[in-house]
């Protein structure tokens, strides 16, 4: 079973999208209309660290990329994150499609959260560390 959820991020641009499970095209059809209603003409931040997106087919992928990046309301960057292996492969194969597909420089699959933030030319402001314990 597959999950996806998706929210505001921190930066007013940004909508965030996990996906949890095998993601089917549906799945992440409404998933990128929920981001895009969240944040119009944005930027999308897809976590598939806990995501699967092998049960999707070459076919699949390519709907995907024509519903997401080439209708009149789409992403201007899209950063998927995901862990080496067949997800960030599928990914990345998302990429190669958006670039044939005439959508150079939109979407970005990435194996690092802090260069998927880079790339949507986020920057996140560092934490503050906690003062040390003197008692």
């Amino acid at each position: 079973m597959s999950k996806v959820t998706c929210q505001r991020g921190n930066h007013p641009e940004l909508a965030v999208c996990l996906l949890h499970g095998r993601a089917t095209l549906r799945d992440l059809t409404h998933a990128v209309e929920r981001s895009l209603h969240l944040c119009p003409g944005g930027l999308l931040l897809w976590s598939a660290v806990d995501g699967d997106l092998t049960r999707l087919s070459l076919d699949h992928l390519g709907a995907l990329v024509e519903r997401a990046l080439l209708g009149p309301r789409s992403p201007r960057r899209w950063a998927i994150l995901a862990r080496p292996g067949p997800t960030l492969a599928a990914a990345s194969l998302l990429e190669r499609l958006a670039e044939e597909r005439g959508a150079r420089g939109c979407l970005r699959a990435c194996a690092s959260r802090d260069a998927a933030l880079e790339w949507l030319g986020i920057r996140e402001h560092p934490t503050t560390p906690s003062p040390p314990n003197l008692g």
